[in-house]
């Protein structure tokens, strides 16, 4: 999935380029290092965008001008702002994820792939919805069923793809999952550990061909 970069410090820029790359499956498609006054193809197409937002700025009147720019696009904050008060109205005035700077590469990669199963479960939605389906298009669980309710850490959407790639086989490693589901190995391994301890999925050692130990995961129901 193609990503826009807009950010203003080129040693900054080439770092998150450095951490987009290596997320499989995804690129940097055009880089800026400031929010354009008008738009352009690369921006009006964009999924994904990267986002800087420098302390100064009021981060309302930042997401409106990206989201006039590109509506239909998942935007991902990278704030030099700690302020409460932003983190609130980062989210209320539609950012998908606010990234805290500096930010981990492993907080970029989740907040990517969590972009992408949001993205692929919005494709998948038909033209009238059921409660349910809107309870997972919010990524959250029915008000009615409060003991499914999911760490903060674990995304629905996310957690479907793993179940989806588990049902192909009989028992798979945490890489064979990662590659059917098109998540790092790291992303895998967290949400299969998660779900065995809720019960959905069994987990088994066994080995390779040269003996080497092998963990594999296979499901329980769902």
């Amino acid at each position: 999935m193609e990503c826009v970069l807009i950010e203003r410090d080129p040693m900054v820029s080439s770092l998150v380029r450095q951490f987009v790359t290596s997320v499989a499956g995804m690129e940097i498609s055009a880089e800026y290092r400031d929010l354009p006054n008008i738009a352009d193809s690369a921006l009006e197409s964009a999924e994904i965008v990267l986002l800087e937002h420098p302390a100064t700025l009021d981060i309302m009147e930042l997401l409106r001008r990206m989201h006039s720019i590109a509506p239909s696009c998942s935007v991902v904050l990278l704030s030099e702002s700690r302020r409460a008060d932003d983190a609130i109205r980062a989210f209320e005035s539609g950012a998908f994820d606010l990234l805290l700077r500096p930010f981990s590469f492993e907080r970029l990669r989740d907040a990517l792939e969590n972009v992408v199963a949001y993205r692929r479960f919005m494709a998948t939605v038909p033209a009238e919805v059921s409660q349910s389906a809107v309870d997972d298009l919010r990524g959250i669980r029915s008000a009615s069923a409060p003991s499914s309710a999911l760490p903060m850490n674990i995304v629905r959407q996310t957690m479907d793809l793993i179940l989806d790639a588990l049902e192909q086989g009989e028992s798979m490693t945490a890489e064979e999952v990662a590659a059917s589901a098109g998540l790092s190995r790291p992303t895998a391994w967290r949400y299969l550990e998660h779900l065995c301890r809720s019960g959905q999925v069994m987990s088994s050692h066994g080995y390779r061909p040269k003996g080497r130990p092998v963990r594999r995961y296979s499901l329980l129901h769902r």
